[in-house]
């Protein structure tokens, strides 16, 4: 490996590495994650854009630095922009949902209350 690789690595920043591994392995797939895959997910998807992302992300609070610290810890994230700089970059069609009150990002893709299954499948059916 080589040195970038391997500094700072923290089980977020391996999850985000990994979920960028899995949606290259499979150009044209939808990312649905929840629980410790949907934040990182949402990382992941400024790298290797998927057709369409549903992330459940359980009431994170982006204004909350003990948030990162305690369910996204990779060092310098805030300084870069964090999750706000992910949705920004990736433009593909973002759906957040389960956010409550203190996820906030631009535009119109965070939903405060969770997502059914049958909603998350009509979300991903829809057209482009």
């Amino acid at each position: 490996m080589r040195h970038f690789e391997t500094y700072n690595r923290t089980a977020a920043s391996q999850r985000v590495a990994d979920i960028v591994t899995a949606l290259r392995a499979h150009p044209g797939a939808a990312l649905v994650g929840s629980g410790d895959a949907a934040l990182p997910g949402l990382l992941a998807t400024a790298i290797a854009p998927p057709s369409a992302a549903v992330l459940d992300v359980n009431g994170f609070d982006t204004a909350d630095d003990g948030e990162f610290v305690t369910r996204l810890y990779i060092p310098g994230l805030r300084r870069a922009g964090d999750l706000q700089t992910a949705a920004s970059a990736y433009q593909g069609r973002l759906m957040v949902h389960n956010a409550g009150n203190g996820f906030v990002l631009p535009g119109d893709s965070v939903r405060k209350t969770k997502l059914s299954p049958a909603e998350i499948a009509q979300f991903l059916a829809a057209p482009r």
